[in-house]
């Protein structure tokens, strides 16, 4: 049986959970997405965290401790108005992975929704979905999205909202694409012949089996949401003062002289979205080669 043919059968739930442990493996063999899953639960953890880590609250005011830099009670220095900068780093992150995650998670479902109704039923249905994906993915979205939030007003709801909305086409395409090549194969065939119904067919059988890559280009997609909302924050159009998040962060950080003298300001929201977006991509990175079927099958290990 040829490498191709190993990767498009459909395994049992004994096997699949022997092949799920051996992906497992691969991913931890894999240095680079072991120290991204660490370091990316570690930013979480400590956003979680953020009222037993931080001495201060994000917002708490000090008027004599303004523009302070890093060290003594304030470990990265303070703000134009006496906020403390590591208070505000932490439930910053909380609102950027929020938006990252929530954004993705409606994504992911308007995607996956799509593309397994085009890529299971065929026909007029596919064309028609297809037709509706094609259109969706002419806009252009960071246009789009400056636009909505302009008429709506900027709140982080709208921006989830915005972007879930929006970032959807290429998950269902590739959920189609996945779908189409499992649709015709025997164990699908003889779930209708027993009268499965549509629905059970797509969830119990063939979503499981085309998992791996989707869940990889979810991870992916996460890292390119929390780029896009911080940019969306420094522009103005996401979180509003005096809700903290890296990217409105930056923005209050814009000015040539905060940028020369005061770098505590910007340096550690940026480092913060750099190393988030990085530890992301190593996770998706490790994700896509212990998922991969051949890998899988084969047992090899990186």
């Amino acid at each position: 049986m040829t490498d191709a043919t190993v990767a498009d059968v459909p395994v049992a739930s004994g096997a699949s959970r022997g092949l799920w442990g051996e992906a497992a493996r691969r991913f931890l063999n894999h240095r680079l997405a072991t120290l991204g899953l660490v370091m990316l639960a570690i930013i979480v953890l400590a956003c979680v965290l953020a009222p037993l880590i931080a001495h201060y609250g994000p917002n708490d005011i000090d008027l004599r401790g303004r523009n302070q830099p890093p060290g003594g009670v304030h470990w990265l220095g303070t703000d134009g108005t006496g906020r403390d900068i590591f208070a505000r780093i932490l439930y910053g992150g909380r609102i950027s992975l929020s938006v990252g995650f929530i954004a993705v998670a409606i994504s992911a479902a308007i995607g996956i929704f799509v593309g397994a109704v085009a890529g299971y039923f065929g026909g007029k249905v596919d064309l028609l979905l297809m037709g509706l994906i094609d259109m969706v993915l002419t806009f252009p979205r960071l246009v789009i999205i400056i636009a909505f939030v302009a008429v709506v007003g900027p709140s982080i709801f709208n921006t989830m909202v915005v972007i879930g909305l929006l970032s959807w086409p290429s998950i269902a395409r590739l959920t189609r694409g996945e779908i189409l090549s499992l649709r015709n194969q025997e164990f699908v065939l003889a779930a209708r012949s027993l009268g499965t119904s549509p629905s059970v067919i797509i969830l119990e059988h063939i979503l499981p089996n085309v998992l791996s890559p989707i869940l990889v280009a979810i991870t992916l997609d996460v890292a390119t949401v929390i780029l896009l909302e911080a940019s969306l924050s420094f522009l103005g159009l996401g979180a509003q003062a005096p809700a903290a998040s890296w990217g409105n962060m930056l923005r209050d950080a814009r000015t040539l002289s905060i940028l020369e003298s005061q770098p505590w300001m910007w340096i550690p929201p940026g480092a913060m979205i750099a190393i988030a977006v990085l530890s992301i991509n190593f996770v998706g990175d490790g994700l896509r080669d212990a998922l991969d079927p051949q890998h899988i099958m084969g047992g090899g290990a990186k």
